[in-house]
C-alpha cells in the first residue's frame, strides 16, 4: 500500500527543538528524504484490528501520531524531552485524541502495562541510544503477541555526518551512537523474540549503501 505522508500545518509549523527535523519536510529534494522515511515505515504496518491501541516512541511534533489516528483505535506517546501539553493540544485541535508522556523508551515500567499494544511506531530514535538491547527489551514487553513494532533509522556512518551538516545538524556525529547493524544484529540474535523484515531508501543497495533502514519486527 503507498502512503503520502499528511503535513497539517498545524504540526509541520512547529518545531519541538534544534534536534526536530520537522522544518527540513517541506524543504525542496531534501523533503521527499524525510518524507519518504516516514512513508516506507507507514506502508509496512498490517491492518490494524478493531480497538488497536498504537504507541509512538519519540512522538516530537505529532505528525506520525496524526497519520496513524485513522489506522488505530487509541493512540499513545511517549518523548524524553518534548512537552506533551502542546503537542496534545495542536493533535486536539486536529480532532485527533492521544495519551502522550515525558518519559525514556528505555523503562516504560509504571507507564505501559505488559502486553498493552497492538502496534508500535519508531522513527529516527534507536540511533540515539547505547542501551539499544534495553529499549527492544522494553518495546518488547509492552507489545501484544504477534503485535508490530516498526522502526525506522539512518545510517550511522561519515558520509551521513556530512550530509547531516550540510542541511544544519551539528555535531551529529556525537547524538548518532547506534548503527542500524548494530539494531539486525540484535534482532537475528533473538529470534524466539521477533521476527524481522527489513527495508532500506533507498531500495535493492547492499546494507550498508542505504540512507535509510526500517525494520518490522512481529513479537513471538
Amino acid at each position: 500500500m503507498s502512503v503520502s505522508l499528511a503535513l497539517p500545518s498545524a504540526l509541520a509549523g512547529h518545531t519541538t527543538g534544534a534536534t526536530d527535523p520537522i522544518r527540513y519536510y517541506t524543504r525542496p529534494g531534501i523533503g521527499w528524504i524525510f518524507r519518504r522515511r516516514i512513508e516506507m515505515g507507514l506502508e509496512m504496518i498490517p491492518p490494524m484490528a478493531p480497538g488497536a491501541r498504537a504507541l509512538e516512541v519519540g512522538y516530537a511534533a505529532g505528525v506520525v501520531l496524526y497519520n496513524l489516528a485513522g489506522r488505530v483505535s487509541e493512540l499513545h506517546g511517549i518523548d524524553l524531552d518534548t512537552d506533551p501539553s502542546t503537542v496534545r493540544e495542536r493533535l486536539a485541535g486536529l480532532g485527533i485524541q492521544v495519551q502522550l508522556t515525558q518519559g525514556s523508551v528505555l523503562d516504560m515500567g509504571g507507564i505501559y502495562e505488559d502486553a498493552y499494544f497492538d502496534l508500535i511506531v519508531c522513527f529516527s530514535v534507536m540511533e540515539h541510544i547505547a542501551e539499544s538491547r534495553q529499549a527492544l527489551a522494553e518495546m518488547w514487553r509492552v507489545l501484544k503477541p504477534g503485535g508490530t513494532a516498526i522502526i525506522g533509522m539512518p545510517a550511522v556512518n561519515q558520509m551521513m555526518e556530512v550530509a547531516f551538516r550540510s542541511i544544519g545538524f551539528k555535531g551529529i556525529e556525537d547524538h548518532h551512537i547506534t548503527s542500524p547493524a548494530t539494531i539486525w544484529r540484535i534482532l537475528k540474535s533473538e529470534p524466539d523474540r521477533w521476527g524481522v523484515e527489513r527495508r532500506s531508501l533507498p531500495g535493492a543497495v547492499p546494507f550498508g549503501a542505504a540512507l535509510y533502514h526500517t525494520f518490522r519486527l512481529t513479537k513471538r
